[in-house]
């Protein structure tokens, strides 16, 4: 039964290595501002608890940052959906407007550099 369960979350996550899904990068270290801090800590405690408890940490930890970048694909990609039907449906087309403007004139061509 585990093998199987392993088996299918292996080629999950095999399928979501070579998926368009763009993932959360860890946050950025810093001294000077709040976020960096809170940026040290986070990668600190995921250091930590990696040489801590690996085997109980590390696994968790994936299938949870795989679900979250899943999950926010799919609730991006159907709000985007739900945009473009909205602008096609209810918004009549916009005509361009063009500014009356002088035409222009043709470039010169620079003369050819002569060497010696």
């Amino acid at each position: 039964m585990g093998g199987q369960i392993l088996i299918f979350l292996t080629i999950a996550l095999s399928l979501a290595m070579v998926s368009n899904v763009r993932y959360a990068p860890l946050p950025r270290i810093g001294f000077r501002t709040r976020r960096g801090i809170l940026g040290l800590v986070v990668n600190c405690t995921i250091l930590g608890f990696g040489i801590w408890s690996r085997d109980i940490f590390f696994f968790p930890l994936g299938i949870a940052y795989v679900s979250y970048g899943m999950l926010r694909a799919a609730v991006l990609g159907f709000l985007e959906r739900g945009d473009e039907e909205e602008d096609q449906s209810f918004q009549p087309p916009v005509p361009r407007l063009v500014r009356d403007r002088e035409p222009r004139r043709p470039r010169r061509r620079r003369p050819p550099a002569q060497g010696g």
